[in-house]
Protein backbone atom coordinates (compact mmCIF):
# COMPACT_ATOMS: atom_id res chain seq x y z
CA UNK A 1 0.00 0.00 0.00
CA UNK A 2 1.49 3.43 -1.05
CA UNK A 3 1.39 6.39 1.52
CA UNK A 4 0.18 9.28 0.31
CA UNK A 5 1.83 12.24 -0.98
CA UNK A 6 3.01 14.73 1.02
CA UNK A 7 0.99 12.83 4.16
CA UNK A 8 3.60 13.63 7.53
CA UNK A 9 4.79 10.09 8.79
CA UNK A 10 3.57 9.48 12.11
CA UNK A 11 6.43 8.01 14.18
CA UNK A 12 6.95 6.54 17.79
CA UNK A 13 9.30 5.39 19.82
CA UNK A 14 9.43 3.04 22.92
CA UNK A 15 12.64 3.47 25.46
CA UNK A 16 13.75 0.13 26.80
CA UNK A 17 11.24 -1.70 24.28
CA UNK A 18 12.95 -5.30 25.12
CA UNK A 19 13.55 -8.12 22.74
CA UNK A 20 10.21 -7.35 20.36
CA UNK A 21 8.89 -4.17 19.23
CA UNK A 22 5.21 -4.34 19.02
CA UNK A 23 3.49 -2.74 15.85
CA UNK A 24 1.11 0.35 16.98
CA UNK A 25 -1.86 1.42 14.06
CA UNK A 26 -1.77 4.80 15.26
CA UNK A 27 1.66 5.07 13.61
CA UNK A 28 3.31 4.86 10.61
CA UNK A 29 6.69 3.94 12.09
CA UNK A 30 7.26 2.04 15.26
CA UNK A 31 11.04 2.24 16.78
CA UNK A 32 12.65 0.84 19.93
CA UNK A 33 15.93 1.54 22.26
CA UNK A 34 17.15 -1.17 24.24
CA UNK A 35 20.87 -2.28 25.26
CA UNK A 36 20.42 -5.52 23.14
CA UNK A 37 18.60 -6.55 20.19
CA UNK A 38 18.90 -10.41 20.18
CA UNK A 39 16.41 -10.70 17.26
CA UNK A 40 18.21 -7.81 15.32
CA UNK A 41 15.56 -5.97 14.42
CA UNK A 42 16.42 -3.16 11.70
CA UNK A 43 13.90 -0.54 14.09
CA UNK A 44 15.65 -1.34 17.28
CA UNK A 45 18.41 0.36 17.95
CA UNK A 46 21.36 -0.40 20.64
CA UNK A 47 22.33 2.37 22.98
CA UNK A 48 23.11 2.75 26.67
CA UNK A 49 20.94 5.78 27.89
CA UNK A 50 22.51 6.57 31.11
CA UNK A 51 25.46 7.69 28.81
CA UNK A 52 24.29 7.91 25.26
CA UNK A 53 22.11 9.72 23.66
CA UNK A 54 18.89 8.68 21.58
CA UNK A 55 20.61 7.20 18.76
CA UNK A 56 17.67 9.86 16.15
CA UNK A 57 18.02 13.26 14.76
CA UNK A 58 15.74 15.52 16.02
CA UNK A 59 12.25 16.39 16.29
CA UNK A 60 11.49 12.68 14.59
CA UNK A 61 8.62 11.62 16.80
CA UNK A 62 5.17 12.25 17.58
CA UNK A 63 5.11 10.04 20.29
CA UNK A 64 7.53 8.40 23.07
CA UNK A 65 6.92 5.49 25.45
CA UNK A 66 8.94 4.66 28.54
CA UNK A 67 7.25 1.92 30.23
CA UNK A 68 9.28 0.48 33.10
CA UNK A 69 12.51 1.91 31.75
CA UNK A 70 12.71 5.00 33.80
CA UNK A 71 13.78 3.57 36.90
CA UNK A 72 16.69 1.61 35.41
CA UNK A 73 18.87 4.99 34.38
CA UNK A 74 20.87 5.97 37.52
CA UNK A 75 19.89 9.69 38.47
CA UNK A 76 24.06 10.46 38.94
CA UNK A 77 26.97 8.15 37.93
CA UNK A 78 30.36 9.31 37.39
CA UNK A 79 31.52 8.69 33.59
CA UNK A 80 34.38 9.90 34.33
CA UNK A 81 32.89 13.29 35.38
CA UNK A 82 29.63 13.36 37.21
CA UNK A 83 26.89 12.91 34.64
CA UNK A 84 23.24 13.48 35.61
CA UNK A 85 21.96 10.50 33.73
CA UNK A 86 18.00 11.10 34.45
CA UNK A 87 18.44 15.14 33.61
CA UNK A 88 20.34 14.31 30.12
CA UNK A 89 17.98 11.72 29.20
CA UNK A 90 14.69 13.59 29.86
CA UNK A 91 16.41 16.76 27.84
CA UNK A 92 17.20 13.58 24.74
CA UNK A 93 13.58 12.91 25.13
CA UNK A 94 12.44 16.16 24.41
CA UNK A 95 14.76 16.68 21.64
CA UNK A 96 13.89 13.81 19.82
CA UNK A 97 10.18 14.67 20.43
CA UNK A 98 8.30 17.31 17.63
CA UNK A 99 6.48 19.82 19.34
CA UNK A 100 3.11 19.00 20.36
CA UNK A 101 4.51 15.19 20.46
CA UNK A 102 3.48 13.35 23.55
CA UNK A 103 5.77 11.59 26.27
CA UNK A 104 4.22 8.46 28.34
CA UNK A 105 6.14 7.45 31.36
CA UNK A 106 4.78 4.29 33.34
CA UNK A 107 7.07 3.47 36.48
CA UNK A 108 7.05 1.99 39.95
CA UNK A 109 7.55 4.82 42.54
CA UNK A 110 7.78 4.73 45.95
CA UNK A 111 6.19 2.94 48.67
CA UNK A 112 5.43 0.41 45.89
CA UNK A 113 7.65 -2.51 46.62
CA UNK A 114 8.29 -2.72 42.82
CA UNK A 115 10.26 0.55 43.19
CA UNK A 116 13.22 -1.51 45.53
CA UNK A 117 12.50 -5.18 44.60
CA UNK A 118 14.34 -5.52 41.06
CA UNK A 119 18.00 -5.06 41.88
CA UNK A 120 17.93 -3.33 38.32
CA UNK A 121 16.10 -0.34 39.33
CA UNK A 122 18.65 2.11 40.27
CA UNK A 123 16.30 5.08 40.65
CA UNK A 124 13.68 4.99 42.98
CA UNK A 125 11.31 7.90 42.58
CA UNK A 126 8.56 9.09 44.20
CA UNK A 127 5.31 10.27 42.68
CA UNK A 128 6.53 13.80 42.59
CA UNK A 129 9.96 12.99 40.47
CA UNK A 130 8.80 13.44 37.01
CA UNK A 131 7.39 16.83 37.86
CA UNK A 132 11.13 18.47 38.20
CA UNK A 133 10.82 18.63 34.07
CA UNK A 134 8.03 20.30 33.57
CA UNK A 135 9.38 23.65 31.95
CA UNK A 136 6.17 25.52 33.21
CA UNK A 137 6.96 24.56 36.89
CA UNK A 138 8.99 27.23 38.11
CA UNK A 139 9.42 26.10 41.44
CA UNK A 140 11.55 23.31 40.13
CA UNK A 141 13.91 24.76 37.47
CA UNK A 142 16.94 23.63 39.47
CA UNK A 143 16.83 20.88 36.93
CA UNK A 144 18.26 23.87 34.15
CA UNK A 145 21.00 24.25 36.70
CA UNK A 146 22.31 21.21 36.53
CA UNK A 147 21.93 21.04 32.58
CA UNK A 148 18.14 20.08 31.78
CA UNK A 149 17.74 21.66 28.30
CA UNK A 150 13.74 19.86 27.29
CA UNK A 151 10.49 22.18 27.26
CA UNK A 152 7.98 19.05 28.28
CA UNK A 153 4.78 20.60 29.80
CA UNK A 154 3.25 17.94 32.17
CA UNK A 155 -0.21 16.89 31.53
CA UNK A 156 -1.50 14.86 34.31
CA UNK A 157 -0.52 11.98 36.56
CA UNK A 158 -2.35 9.04 37.46
CA UNK A 159 -1.82 5.34 39.12
CA UNK A 160 -2.02 2.23 37.18
CA UNK A 161 -3.99 -0.70 38.68
CA UNK A 162 -0.54 -2.14 39.17
CA UNK A 163 0.01 0.71 41.39
CA UNK A 164 2.19 2.13 38.90
CA UNK A 165 2.82 6.12 38.13
CA UNK A 166 1.36 6.69 34.58
CA UNK A 167 2.74 10.25 33.82
CA UNK A 168 1.91 12.25 30.51
CA UNK A 169 3.97 15.25 29.13
CA UNK A 170 3.44 17.59 26.05
CA UNK A 171 6.55 18.85 24.35
CA UNK A 172 6.30 23.18 24.06
CA UNK A 173 7.62 24.67 21.37
CA UNK A 174 11.47 26.08 22.66
CA UNK A 175 11.97 29.30 23.81
CA UNK A 176 14.31 31.39 25.81
CA UNK A 177 13.63 31.52 29.43
CA UNK A 178 11.33 34.18 30.78
CA UNK A 179 12.81 36.72 32.92
CA UNK A 180 10.87 34.87 35.94
CA UNK A 181 12.96 31.12 35.11
CA UNK A 182 16.44 33.98 34.36
CA UNK A 183 15.89 34.92 38.13
CA UNK A 184 15.62 31.91 39.32
CA UNK A 185 18.16 30.25 37.16
CA UNK A 186 20.90 33.15 38.42
CA UNK A 187 19.60 32.70 41.63
CA UNK A 188 20.65 28.82 41.75
CA UNK A 189 23.97 30.02 39.41
CA UNK A 190 24.85 32.29 41.61
CA UNK A 191 23.49 31.54 45.24
CA UNK A 192 24.63 28.09 45.15
CA UNK A 193 28.01 26.27 45.14
CA UNK A 194 28.30 24.43 42.03
CA UNK A 195 27.54 20.97 41.36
Amino acid sequence: MKKQKNKEVKRKLDLGCGFVLENDPNFDEVFGVDLINPNNNKNIKIADLAVEPIPFPDDYFDYIECTDFIEHIPKLIYAPKRKYSLIDLMSEISRVLKIDGELNVVVPVYPNTQAFDDPTHVNQLTIKTLTYFDITNLGKLSTVYYGYTGFLKLLNFEFSPQEQVIVRFIKLKPEPLDFRHEKIFHKYKYDKKSP
